[in-house]
């Protein structure tokens, strides 16, 4: 069932940069998006492009999650009781502009 590594990460924004307060590897399971949620990213211009469920007790409020080399913002969350689905969106930003705290 889980089909995909992620890095959960919590951070503090100063200036441009982000703090990283804690960071950590969790397994999950990437589902697509259904018609509904596709069209309700569009009308509220979030532009969310992934879904992962991960074990609702690893989640910890993190903001930014990593798949390989790309980040992705947690744009808004699911609680589903035993998984809590995390909805991500494209960002820009690379390993550089996270420093470690």
């Amino acid at each position: 069932m889980s089909n995909i590594l992620i890095s959960l990460i919590k951070v503090d924004k100063k200036k441009e940069k982000y703090i990283v307060l804690s960071s950590k590897e969790v397994i999950g399971v990437e589902r697509s998006l259904t018609t509904n949620e596709f069209e309700t990213s569009v009308q509220t211009k979030l532009n969310i492009i992934r879904k992962v469920l991960v074990v609702s007790f690893l989640y910890g409020g993190e903001k930014f999650v990593k798949v390989g080399a790309t980040f992705y913002k947690v744009e808004r969350t699911y609680d589903l009781g035993q998984y809590i689905e995390l909805y991500l969106s494209n960002t820009t930003l690379t390993a550089e502009d996270f420093i470690s705290g």
